[in-house]
């Protein structure tokens, strides 16, 4: 009867052996069949690509390297730092997980309907797309790959960010944002007006040093000040509001600053105030959007930069 009794009681024991191996193979198996390829969205060596394509419904942007600059929709200069930023999520991102299979179908509708897709040319040649898009709150991203057909949720590891929202920018968010960009070293000669001629001036470079006309002792620091801020000088946005500009158009920029270099070529910006917003005009027709703290430091009339 005893040795029955051990007898039931391994067996017994052996059965919860059994049944808790199969409990630890299935969620074992559960688990690797939810494990998503990490690289699944990032297959292509990102230093051969030479053009970037996101196409919605809002129409095309097309980010492509000539001449040593990345330029946007073949027309104006990108910001490099925006540049470096979508590489860095192109290289970062990983699928997180599959979308749940109750919105798979219809989350792959919306992706391919109403989302970016992204495609990536190295020599003109095709070398991965994708769809991005996210939830209404835009907190979670989602990636489609049109090959399978499968979505997933998408992070970048260690980070609280919604991933697409890079490849949903407006071509203008794209456009370099420094107003003069052009090489310094090939400066010739600034001209800035204002609404009092009194303080207009010019700023040319005699012997590598900055001067100004007709000030035999001009106060350098602030001279230079002057040129670091106007040589740094960024817009906050571009803007597309024709009606805005025609108003502007219409009065008296309250400064005007044109620079000249030594092939001749000229880079004007005229800034104006609308209320408490400040305006831009760049090259006659490019609209763009001023923080008051960086054009305050450049509405300074000539007698400013006299020593005292």
């Amino acid at each position: 009867m005893e040795q029955k009794r051990q007898n039931k009681l391994l067996a017994f024991s052996l059965l919860v052996l059994i049944s808790a191996l199969v409990v630890t193979l299935l969620l074992k198996t559960g688990r690797d069949s939810n494990t998503v390829d990490q690289n699944l969205y990032r297959k292509v060596d990102l230093k051969k690509v030479d053009k970037i394509e996101m196409k919605s419904s809002n129409g095309k942007i097309t980010l492509e390297y000539q001449n040593n600059h990345w330029k946007v929709n073949n027309d104006f200069d990108a910001d490099r730092n925006l540049v470096e930023v979508l590489f860095a999520t192109l290289q970062q991102a990983e699928p997180k997980r599959p979308v749940s299979s109750s919105q798979r179908d219809s989350l792959t509708k919306a992706l391919q309907e109403h989302g970016v897709k992204v495609s990536l040319f190295a020599e003109n040649n095709l070398e991965e797309s994708f769809y991005a898009g996210g939830n209404s709150s835009k907190t979670e991203a989602y990636f489609n790959d049109p090959q399978t057909n499968e979505s997933h949720v998408v992070t970048i590891p260690g980070y609280r960010v919604y991933v697409s929202g890079i490849f949903e920018l407006a071509a203008s968010g794209w456009r370099e944002k420094l107003v003069f960009d052009f090489n310094w070293r090939n400066f010739k000669k600034l001209t800035a007006t204002f609404n009092n001629p009194k303080g207009n001036f010019e700023v040319f470079v005699d012997k590598n040093i900055a001067v100004i006309n007709n000030v035999t002792e001009p106060d350098t620091a602030r001279l230079n000040t002057f040129l670091d801020h106007l040589s740094l000088l960024t817009v906050e946005e571009f803007v597309e509001q024709p009606k805005i500009q025609d108003s502007l158009e219409k009065t008296s920029p309250v400064a005007t600053f044109v620079i000249e270099d030594i092939a001749k070529r000229t880079y004007e910006l005229k800034i104006y105030v609308q209320g408490k917003q400040f305006f831009g005009l760049i090259q006659g027709n490019n609209l763009a959007v001023f923080d008051e703290r960086k054009v305050l430091p450049l509405l300074r009339p000539k007698d400013f930069f006299v020593k005292r």
